[in-house]
């Protein structure tokens, strides 16, 4: 089986990992999905591992969490950004001001625009 994707859920019991994979049989080029645990230390061994052994998972319910996992994503991509254009105008409120160090207003700006710009390639798909 050719594995297409997997999505990885937080341990249950330590020391496994809850995974789900989805793939293409070489066969019939028919799409399925797995669920099983893996030991969290090599993601492509647990990959390969719940292709090989774990139980079959309706590939509707994987549409369904993957959906449900791209609006929290995106939720969470608005929320920061509206943090960062406060940020962004708090410094631009405070770097006249005097006793706030040249040095530390640069970081905080630098830092802004780092993760505007690395906010913006994840969502774009170019992490």
């Amino acid at each position: 089986m050719k594995i297409l994707n997997s999505v990885w859920f937080s341990q249950m019991r330590p020391p496994s990992t809850i995974g789900i994979v989805v793939g293409e049989d070489a066969v019939t080029s028919e799409k399925k999905a797995y669920i099983g645990t893996g030991f969290g230390v090599d993601e492509d061994r647990d990959r390969k591992m719940i292709a090989e052994y774990g139980s079959p998972f309706p590939l509707e319910i994987v549409q369904g969490i993957a959906d449900q996992l791209s609006r929290e994503r995106l939720n969470e991509i608005f929320a920061l950004r509206k943090v960062l254009v406060v940020a962004d105008r708090v410094l631009t409120e405070i770097e006249s001001d005097r006793d706030v160090h040249k040095a530390d207003q640069i970081q905080l700006r630098g830092f802004i625009n780092f993760v505007m710009k690395f906010e913006y390639k994840k969502e774009a798909g170019h992490e």
